[in-house]
């Protein structure tokens, strides 16, 4: 969600600035399984390594690209299983300002994959938000910290 809330709110509009109002848009896909991941790239010539990239490969690489490719600008798409690791309230609900009332709201939104056999999972979640500007470093404080068991 930072990445996301970063690229709508302060790199798009500097690319619509600079480019004379190009419009871009980011579109964020996330699964979680085991991955492999391997050094690759060129050869090792005289000890140097610097010449090999990271490639991580794996159905949940390949599930997270599909549900980018299922977003629209400036959503980010998770597979169930991702979104049930997300635990805490403020991972999953608003802070409530962005309501009339004040009241904090469910931020995500179920979508059916069942008909795609693209996946291996049946139900997707959709997040359309970003973070609140007057609450949003708290929240993201706070996610980290029930992350880190504390």
């Amino acid at each position: 969600m930072s990445f996301k809330t970063f690229v709508s709110k302060k790199f798009t509009p500097r690319v619509r600035e600079a480019m004379g109002g190009t419009t871009i848009g980011g579109h964020y896909g996330t699964d979680c399984k085991t991955v492999l991941v391997r050094k690759m790239g060129l050869k090792i010539v005289d000890g140097r390594t610097d010449r090999q990239n990271e490639v991580w490969a794996g159905k949940p690489v390949n599930m997270a690209a599909k549900l980018a490719s299922r977003s629209t600008n400036d959503e980010i798409w998770v597979s169930d299983r991702f979104y049930k690791k997300l635990t805490g309230e403020k991972a999953r609900m608003s802070c409530g300002c962005s309501s009339p009332d004040g009241a904090p709201t469910m931020l995500w939104h179920d979508r059916d994959l069942s008909e795609d056999q693209r996946f291996d999972f049946n139900k997707a979640m959709v997040l359309r938000s970003n973070w609140c500007p007057t609450h949003g470093k708290q929240f993201l404080r706070e996610i980290v910290r029930y992350d880190d068991g504390a």
